[in-house]
Order: structure tokens, then C-alpha cells, then sequence
């Protein structure tokens, strides 16, 4: 699917029936568009004593979820750690499909080397999860892996 219009977009229910003895059956189907770019960057802010990192995806259709994570690992019902405080997201409708942006500021103080993190992109009606993650340290270096 190239675009999503308006008969495409979620909820749509699905349903079939039997003739010959009147059976019915009804489903809901999601349709998804997986994001066409999506990317984890690290920046320096002016003054240079803060890390900002920010996550960007677009073209994701049903409305996506982000957030960022620190050295993630498994902890808690849901496996992950907790996000990182203070994250700002922001998601934009545009001709049918969404952008979705989250970011923070780090204190350079706060980022022993290296620190891994983590940005998870998330589709919650459609059962899609995407993570992306880079590999941080204080100073001018970063790796995405």
C-alpha cells in the first residue's frame, strides 16, 4: 500500500457469513504503514555542557508512540527499563500519515562512556514495534549500531 486514504484507515471491520446455516463471524483489521525513515542522532547544544539526542520517524500510519531509553534491559512486566526523564514528543498528521519526533537534553556530566541509547518507535493498533539504537559518549563520538 503506497498511501492510506480515509476507506483504508483504522477501525475497519471485517465480517463473513455462512447461508446455509447462518452463521456470522466479525474481526477488526488494522491497517499499518510501517515508517518510511527512521533515525536515532546525537548533537551537541550551545553551551557544550548538554548531549541532545533526538529520534525521528515518518510516513507511520495507525498514530505512533516513542520513547527513549538508556542502557535497556529487561526490568518489569513490560521488559523494559524505564525512559529517560524529561523527553518531549511531538507528532504531526500530515496527508494521512503521522511524523512522530521525541527528544531530550542529557547533561554530559550524566553520560559515562560509553552509554547505549535506545529509541523504540511503537504502532499499539497494529502490534509494531521498531528500536533503533546508538552508542554515546561524552565528547564528539557516537556509533549507531
Amino acid at each position: 500500500m503506497v498511501s492510506v486514504r480515509v476507506p483504508h484507515r483504522s477501525p475497519t471491520t471485517c465480517c463473513s457469513a455462512l447461508f446455509s446455516n447462518g452463521c456470522f463471524q466479525c474481526c477488526s483489521l488494522v491497517v499499518a504503514v510501517p515508517e518510511k525513515g527512521f533515525e536515532v542522532i546525537k548533537s551537541k547544544t550551545n553551551p557544550p555542557d548538554h548531549v541532545n539526542v533526538t529520534c525521528r520517524a515518518h510516513g507511520v500510519f495507525p498514530e505512533p508512540r516513542m520513547n527513549l531509553y538508556r542502557d535497556p534491559a529487561p526490568s518489569g512486566p513490560s521488559g523494559k527499563s524505564n525512559g529517560l526523564p524529561g523527553v518531549t514528543v511531538s507528532t504531526v498528521s500530515r496527508q494521512g500519515v503521522f511524523d512522530i519526533t521525541a527528544w531530550t537534553l542529557m547533561p554530559e556530566s550524566e553520560i559515562e562512556n560509553p552509554t547505549v541509547l535506545e529509541c523504540e518507535l511503537r504502532l499499539p493498533d497494529a502490534n509494531y514495534t521498531k528500536r533503533k539504537r546508538i552508542l554515546v559518549y561524552s565528547g564528539k563520538r557516537y556509533i549507531s549500531i
